[in-house]
């Protein structure tokens, strides 16, 4: 079948504004009162309708907080995305069922595109503006050290210089949404609870 040529201008502004005719149409004379295209896409099988998959969940920690999680020092952190479009966006799923395993990872400095990582089990996460910290998170990530007044705005500054000090480039924006991700290490113990939360993802709906 030949090329079709594209069709004189004219033709292509003169082309009504509701139907489905586009410029191909002009060009091989369509009849603009055929049918539209059937939708091609299958129906899920039998089959796919009784398969549950899932996935392991890796969680960037930056890396000036690594070692403070990694030994349980430190259990929350904020933290941007590290993502190349967006810094705004989720770290991870906001529906994820938790508590749940997952690989928490940071980027090494001293040798490109590597990473150490490790597992974990995030016990709660969410975005927020970075501004909204709450004393009792200011308190969970080590910033305030007392009970006295002075002590807990001295905790607010504290968080303040210490991001300004992570994210140089950016600094301190207080309407910025983050992600506040709660974890702890993991442990020997877990393994009898992930089995069954493993068993519940895969297999609940037949139990």
């Amino acid at each position: 079948m030949p090329e079709p040529t594209a069709p004189p201008l004219e033709r292509v502004l003169s082309r009504p504004e509701q139907g489905t005719r586009s410029i191909a149409d002009i060009a091989l004379g369509r009849d603009p009162a055929r049918p539209r295209a059937t939708n091609s896409l299958r129906q899920p099988s039998l089959k796919g309708g009784l398969t549950h998959r899932l996935t392991n969940c890796p969680v960037p920690v930056p890396r000036s907080e690594w070692e403070a999680v990694l030994t349980g020092a430190k259990r929350m952190y904020r933290s941007y995305s590290d993502s190349w479009h967006s810094r705004f966006l989720p770290i991870m799923a906001l529906d994820e069922q938790l508590p749940r395993p997952a690989v928490i990872y940071s980027r090494r400095h001293d040798l490109h595109s590597h990473v150490d990582s490790a597992l974990a089990v995030i016990l709660s996460y969410r975005q927020e503006p970075l501004g909204a910290i709450s004393e009792a998170d200011l308190r969970a990530e080590g910033f305030i050290r007392g009970d006295t007044p002075l002590e807990r705005n001295a905790g607010m500054r504290r968080f303040r210089r210490r991001w300004r000090i992570r994210y140089k480039c950016w600094g301190w924006r207080p309407q910025d949404m983050i992600s506040v991700v709660e974890l702890r290490p993991w442990t020997p113990d877990d393994h009898e609870w992930a089995s069954a939360w493993l068993f519940q993802r895969l297999y609940g709906d037949w139990a």
